[in-house]
């Protein structure tokens, strides 16, 4: 699985729960544990405090602090879940669709048109896709938790969501997909360019931060 945008590139090795971040400003990268990257990026941050004043200082020791303490164990993990087929949906890219919802102790959490005609994930399997969130979940407040059910699991292995809507908060944010093609990648295409550098999980938290401008709460690759 890859996650590319305008400074990173982020590989995650579903099967062997390795990443791999491409920073081809610095013509760099850093494979490792998302884990191992949390104590780089906890390192850099108290190092940068120190040296730190006023505001700043107190922002990046409040990140250092949530970053220590975030564990999986601060989310409810035994909710009441239930993912209900409510009915055929409509033709989402040219795609038939059926709309489920997720429900969480009594309460609609997410709504969902998925077509059961592009399998994506049947491949990969969802399931190491949401050992990975789960561990995201160590760096930023990520409470989707319903996304560790069997159900869920299942569902997603058997079709793509093409539009979804969570509901949290008193807030509805709804996340549609705009297109949907099929390439063939190579194994190429997942590596790190001949000729970057490898870095340490503190180099590459170094090269974020200095990236976000030093002190950014969203340090994500």
């Amino acid at each position: 699985m890859a996650v590319v945008d305008e400074f990173s590139t982020l590989v995650y090795d579903t099967k062997n729960s390795n990443m791999t971040v491409i920073l081809p400003q610095i013509r760099a990268y850093y494979t490792g544990t998302l884990l191992e990257y949390r104590e780089g990026m906890v390192a850099q941050v108290k190092t940068r405090a120190q040296k730190a004043r006023g505001e700043n200082k107190k922002l990046l020791l409040q990140m250092a602090d949530a970053l220590e303490k975030a564990t999986t164990s601060s989310r409810d993990v035994s909710p009441d879940i239930e993912v209900r087929l409510v009915s055929d949906g409509p033709v989402v890219l040219n795609y038939p669709t059926k709309k489920y919802q997720v429900i969480v102790n009594g309460k609609v959490r997410r709504e969902m048109l998925i077509s059961n005609e592009l399998p994506v994930f049947s491949q990969i399997g969802f399931e190491g896709i949401a050992a990975f969130r789960r561990q995201m979940s160590l760096f930023v407040q990520y409470n989707v938790f319903f996304e560790d059910n069997a159900q869920y699991i299942a569902l997603m292995d058997q079709g793509l969501m093409l539009s979804y809507t969570d509901f949290e908060a008193g807030y509805a944010i709804k996340t549609l997909v705009k297109s949907v093609s099929q390439r063939v990648f190579s194994d190429k295409q997942f590596l790190p360019p001949t000729g970057y550098k490898k870095l340490s999980a503190a180099e590459l938290a170094s090269a974020q931060l200095d990236m976000s401008g030093g002190g950014s709460p969203d340090l994500m690759p």
